[in-house]
């Protein structure tokens, strides 16, 4: 109903406090992060798991209809339609024997009643998935932790190395300065001056790239050009 929808929008109201949280405690944006990368990274893993999983449910299904036709127990007949009666109970059963839902010896004992194949291919998808998949999924996430925490240091890197830049911009357009006109970037660059000449060879850049670089910064030469920005530019 109308009322629901509108019930429901309301809740989504919450995200803007998420966002409010997020200000004040940097981790909880940082596990965000984590968790939507892992999220992206672990799909394959996912859709693997769930390829198995269907095929795993199909040769279950196959053993425990064969079982059925040949004259079975009525108790177990009984058990096995509780649990394996259908590929989407069969499923069902998967999932929850491997997310805590249910005891998996529980419900496997009525294949191991009726067929031990039956009841051995159960197995084999119990032990993919706790054995195989989980250290998969956490793997992934370690992995992932691992890369953006490098990443971090790195940037925290970057940034400092361009401080540093800055730094040697100021010592040679004045201890004041914050940024500089083309013309007077131009006429530093091409003074022959041996700081700007060292400055330029621990970029590892020529002439000709730095001033491309401020014309582009400058915007054609109309406005003047931050320091910050001119040895983000270099560096990158």
């Amino acid at each position: 109903s109308f009322a629901r929808v509108v019930r429901v929008l309301r809740t989504l109201r919450l995200l803007r406090l998420w966002k409010s949280v997020s200000k004040y405690f940097r981790t909880s944006q940082l596990v965000l992060n984590l968790i939507t990368k892992c999220l992206h990274t672990i799909a394959p893993s996912v859709l693997l798991a769930v390829g198995v999983g269907y095929m795993f449910m199909l040769m279950i299904s196959e053993l425990t209809l064969q079982y059925k036709r040949n004259d079975p127990d009525s108790m177990v007949e009984e058990e096995l339609s509780r649990h394996w009666g259908s590929p989407v109970m069969v499923m069902l059963t998967f999932y929850e024997s491997v997310t805590g839902g249910q005891d998996w010896t529980i419900v496997a004992q009525s294949l191991k009643d009726s067929d031990y194949i039956a009841y051995t291919v159960f197995l084999l998808f119990i032990a993919f998935i706790r054995y195989i998949f989980v250290n998969i999924v956490i793997s992934t996430f370690v992995h992932v932790t691992m890369n953006f925490r490098d990443k971090n240091m790195e940037r925290k890197e970057r940034l400092q190395h361009i401080n540093d830049l800055v730094q040697k911009l100021n010592a040679i357009f004045g201890h004041f300065a914050r940024d500089a006109s083309f013309e007077e970037f131009c006429s530093v660059l091409f003074s022959d001056d041996p700081r700007m000449e060292e400055f330029l060879a621990d970029l590892d850049v020529t002439h000709t790239d730095v001033e491309q670089l401020l014309y582009s910064l400058s915007h054609q030469a109309t406005v003047d050009v931050a320091f910050d920005a001119f040895c983000v530019g270099c560096v990158k």
